[in-house]
């Protein structure tokens, strides 16, 4: 205590000489930490133990697939796998790294409710998920806070499945980074669709409709390149789920299925885990096609 204040109380003792008071050495306060050893009493219920950071991660991963635009009324996570309809398209992410390595089985209806609850997890605790099947129902809790998610019926909720690329055959591939995404989506900010153009088998530019040519970095010295567009690329292949996911890169592959259709798989790293993007293309262009 450094200020004092001269007091009336009769039983004030303080001595005249401060000297002869030895000062005690006060170190300074640390910040206040809520870390308890907090661990549920129902051990045998629990399915997974997640540190805080983690259980931050996942709210990362909820946050891309739980979007404004989702329809989606359920969310499944299949053996520590989300696979979702996203924006015409199929988003998966594998999330076991989340779990400590454990195939973990979850069920998230109402997901966009629930990622607002997720949000109230405040303490420093580990968080808990614990499996009540005699109220039908997971437990979400860190001590301070028990959420409930119901479970669906089992015969009524089906996951979303990732398509067969076993087959399809690799035709191009690009890195992309945000600033160049960012480019792109300020572009096709209201555009429907955008256009994959494909010349001499490379994803060399992107054609937003009735508005732009964006020419990635790589080909922008490229004679042949400058002189692309929608009207004479070897191929053009629409998307309408272009980036849904905002990561700190992408790499596009574009592949060729047997059926004669077209399919782009976008790796999306956020920075805490992998997002992968998986779209259907339509073919768009009448030019020449080289496969």
């Amino acid at each position: 205590m450094e200020n004092f204040v001269e007091s009336s109380n009769p039983f004030d003792t303080t001595p005249e000489d401060m000297s002869e008071i030895t000062p005690i050495e006060v170190s300074e306060a640390s910040p206040v930490v809520s870390i308890t050893n907090f661990k549920p009493l129902e051990e045998n219920m629990i399915i997974s133990q997640i540190s805080p950071a983690k259980f931050d991660s996942l709210l990362k991963v909820l946050n891309v697939l739980v979007s404004d635009k989702s329809s989606n009324d359920s969310l499944i996570i299949k053996e520590s796998n989300i696979t979702q309809n996203v924006s015409g398209a199929i988003v998966s992410s594998n999330i076991e790294e989340i779990f400590e390595g454990k195939k973990i089985n979850l069920q998230i209806i109402n997901p966009k409710k629930y990622l607002k609850l997720f949000k109230t997890f405040r303490n420093n605790n580990d968080i808990f998920i614990l499996d009540d099947p005699e109220n039908s129902r997971f437990i979400i809790t860190n001590g301070e806070i028990k959420l409930f998610l119901p479970k669906q019926i089992e015969n009524l909720v089906e996951a979303v499945k990732l398509p067969d690329l076993s087959n399809c055959t690799g035709l191009c591939s690009i890195k992309v980074d945000k600033a160049s995404r960012n480019i792109i989506m300020g572009l096709a900010n209201e555009a429907q669709y955008i256009d994959y153009l494909i010349q001499d088998n490379l994803f060399k530019a992107v054609h937003i409709p009735d508005t732009a040519i964006y020419l990635f970095s790589d080909y922008v010295n490229d004679l042949k390149a400058t002189k692309l567009d929608e009207t004479n690329a070897d191929l053009a292949l629409r998307s309408i789920a272009y980036f849904p996911i905002l990561a700190e890169d992408y790499e596009i592959a574009i592949g060729h299925m047997p059926d004669g259709s077209y399919v782009s798989a976008m790796s999306c790293n956020t920075g805490f885990i992998k997002v992968d993007v998986i779209e259907n293309l339509e073919i768009a262009t009448g030019g020449n096609i080289l496969i």
